[in-house]
């Protein structure tokens, strides 16, 4: 009788497992240790008859076979051309911000589109027709990053990395488009991959948790950078996609 009932408790203890298994597997985790990518930042907008070629350029990375381990990109879209006409879907004021306070800290001369940013350095080889520039060669630490949910946590080791730390974490779409019917695109039917849908940003020592926004059924991908302090060349950098 021992032995049945022993034998009854085990099989409840294993469907309970499996049960959970689901949760537990619906947890994903990244990871960048060694030398960072890059991080190819692109500022963008829909009401700009020049960033067409910029933002195709950039999505040409998504079929490059060292996407996140080499190149982490992202494309900013920015507000300050609506006026024209035309209202990028996907522009944020707080995108053409960010593009000031880089042209205020030095790592963009003025604030322009398109703008390609490498590495927390302007990069004008885009408009000369260049391959993209090289990596960077120097060890960032151990970035890693735990997603369960929408429930982020971000850990960040590297002993020689200073105390005051910023983390930030995009979230990215692709596939995404706009038939554009009015400003200096109007007529042109417009693709975008790497689109930042929302940017957090935190300051702290080596951990940060955050909350994503609630994803729907589209393909998205996650892009986490580690700079000291408020921007410049990002220590370390992981990106992947979303399961």
């Amino acid at each position: 009788m021992d032995v049945l009932l022993f034998s009854k408790d085990w099989s409840l203890l294993l469907v309970a497992g499996l049960l959970l298994m689901p949760l537990s597997a619906a947890a994903q985790s990244f990871q960048q240790q060694g030398e960072p990518p890059q991080l190819v930042e692109l500022f963008t907008s829909e009401g700009c008859s020049s960033c067409p070629p910029a933002d195709q350029r950039l999505s040409t990375l998504i079929e490059h076979p060292q996407l996140w381990r080499r190149f982490v990109p992202v494309a900013f879209h920015v507000d300050y051309w609506d006026y024209l006409g035309w209202q990028d879907p996907f522009a944020d004021a707080r995108f053409s911000q960010r593009q000031r306070d880089k042209r205020s800290r030095g790592e963009l001369r003025s604030v322009y589109t398109p703008a390609f940013v490498v590495d927390g350095k302007e990069w004008r080889g885009f408009f000369r027709g260049e391959d993209w520039p090289l990596p960077p060669r120097r060890d960032g630490g151990l970035l890693t990053a735990e997603l369960d949910g929408d429930q982020l946590r971000v850990r960040f080791d590297n002993s020689q990395a200073p105390s005051n730390l910023r983390a930030q974490v995009a979230l990215l779409g692709f596939d995404l488009g706009s038939d554009v019917s009015r400003g200096e695109n109007r007529g042109r039917r417009l693709e975008h991959q790497f689109v930042v849908l929302s940017l957090q940003q935190q300051q702290g020592q080596r951990e940060w948790q955050f909350q994503l926004p609630k994803l729907d059924g589209q393909q998205q991908a996650l892009a986490v950078w580690i700079t000291d302090g408020e921007g410049g060349q990002p220590l370390q950098v992981l990106g992947g996609w979303i399961d």
